[in-house]
């Protein structure tokens, strides 16, 4: 057909080419409000992951601050802060984190989510949740304070360090709040509907439980209570390293070095005998740690690898009377056991092995477990996202040839939309560890060399311990190569 001025405003008229530039227009603010629509956050970030040695860290930040005024600011602040934090910039790590730990308040005192998140009704339910603000999930937020604490105990300010790990704690009670909100909201919509959903009917959902099932809660993080209780055990504060290590020993009860640091402190603080060997009985002991006369502890967290990013799944399902495809995020369970490493001491030309390192939580795990808390959440979003589209989507048909002519144009533009629009939310902090490891021990004062070695990765360190302090050794393995921190406490 032979397009003319005058046909062409006609077809500009009809509903069929106004639904088409609606749907261009979503697409346009869509990718306006965030780039994880059209780019799969995991495909963003893979320049940064794959980069995070000295060579690449300026990149990578410079990169990471293009984004900070998007719908995603958290989510890359969080990503910068860590860049810079092992680049060694803690100042502006520090400023970083703190940017989004104050959105996060923000957040709870306007009660922002609470109205908004399940339903955004403009945004998501006319593209897909990646069109939605990032919001800083539960584990996440831990990381996010403890990483803090991290920041100040490197610039030698422990007292804020300390109130960092408190307000940790202040702030996890609202999550659950929240989370149980949105599920009973997720429960009204879905008896409304007369909708049912159970994440084990769709195959690819199995692989997440399966990685979630060695974790109860995605708040519950062995390496923030381990942290912790070395940071009030450095202050003096005993009482609150026994309950920091309790908790940290209820989630790995068999990291021996969780159990001696669990003993030592017992002591410190004057724990009855009865408990003391309560305790030597539970861990199945028959002798205590005995603690070297003026020595110095060595405490080395070792931050293994990078976290696996979350992938799409897809199932085909009969929704509303027509075939609709599901999509959903998932994890795949990583098959290998995360690598540990071996700590040696090297005095006079002689190798002492002192300890492997042991898991204090495996990142995966916990984000898994809160990512099938949230399926129940992610379905219902979905459904009410295909049931909006499929309306959209209809229209009366017409034998008028302009409005044939604008269905077709249309019809282009609805087939690029929901293909653009058809992908899983896959966004998180990528940039963290898959597994935290510690191991912790005792030198004399001394020049020491520590040799710290993971397969063929090996890193030499001279140690200069004090008696009766703690010397924080931080290892982190983010891509071949053992970068350490040393921090006194």
């Amino acid at each position: 057909m032979k397009l003319s001025r005058s046909n062409i405003f006609e077809m500009a008229q009809s509903p069929y080419c106004r639904l088409g530039l609606v749907l261009v227009c979503s697409l346009m603010l869509a990718g306006c409000a965030t780039t994880s629509v059209f780019s799969a956050y995991p495909s963003q970030m893979k320049p940064v992951r794959n980069n995070l040695n000295p060579s690449g860290y300026n990149a990578s930040i410079k990169s990471l601050k293009q984004n900070l005024d998007s719908a995603d600011k958290d989510l890359y602040g969080m990503e910068l802060g860590r860049v810079q934090q092992l680049a060694g910039d803690y100042q502006g790590s520090l400023q970083s984190y703190a940017t989004v730990i104050n959105d996060v308040q923000q957040q709870q005192l306007t009660a922002k989510i609470r109205a908004s998140n399940l339903l955004a009704q403009t945004g998501s339910l006319m593209s897909n949740d990646n069109a939605l603000p990032y919001q800083v999930k539960s584990y996440e937020l831990v990381f996010l304070y403890n990483y803090q604490a991290l920041n100040y105990l490197a610039m030698g300010d422990i007292q804020n360090a300390m109130v960092s790990v408190r307000q940790s704690d202040q702030q996890q009670q609202w999550y659950v709040t929240q989370h149980q909100y949105q599920l009973q909201q997720a429960q009204q919509i879905s008896q409304q509907h007369g909708w049912s959903f159970n994440p084990l009917e769709y195959g690819a959902s199995k692989s997440t439980y399966k990685v979630a099932q060695q974790v109860t809660d995605p708040m519950q993080n062995g390496f923030a209570y381990y942290l912790s209780g070395i940071m009030y055990e450095a202050t003096g504060d005993y009482d609150d390293a026994f309950i920091s290590l309790q908790n940290a020993i209820q989630l790995e009860p068999n990291n021996q070095y969780v159990r001696n640091k669990l003993l030592e402190v017992l002591e410190e603080r004057g724990g009855s005998p009865s408990m003391f060997q309560q305790y030597m009985k539970q861990f199945g002991l028959s002798q205590a740690p005995v603690i070297p006369q003026n020595s110095g502890q060595v405490v080395v967290i070792y931050e293994q690898g990078l976290v696996p990013p979350m992938q799409q799944a897809s199932y085909p399902l009969n929704f509303e009377g027509a075939s609709q495809l599901f999509v959903f995020p998932v994890y795949k369970p990583a098959g290998q056991p995360a690598p540990v490493l071996t700590v040696s001491l090297q005095q006079n030309n002689t190798k002492t092995t002192l300890g492997q390192t042991q898991e204090l939580i495996n990142v995966e795990a916990v984000a898994a477990k809160e990512l099938t808390q949230e399926y129940p959440i992610i379905f219902i979003r979905e459904a009410l996202r295909l049931a909006t589209q499929a309306g959209i989507l209809t229209a009366p048909t017409n034998n008028n040839k302009n409005d044939q002519a604008a269905q077709l144009v249309n019809s282009i533009a609805a087939g690029l939309y929901m293909s653009i629009m058809a992908g899983a939310d896959l966004r998180s902090w990528l940039t963290l560890p898959n597994s935290v490891q510690v191991f912790q021990g005792y030198l004399q004062p001394a020049q020491n060399s520590l040799i710290l070695s993971q397969g063929a990765l090996q890193q030499t360190v001279a140690v200069n311990v004090q008696p009766n302090h703690t010397l924080l050794v931080w290892v982190v393995d983010a891509g071949n190569n053992l970068q350490v921190k040393l921090i006194n406490l």
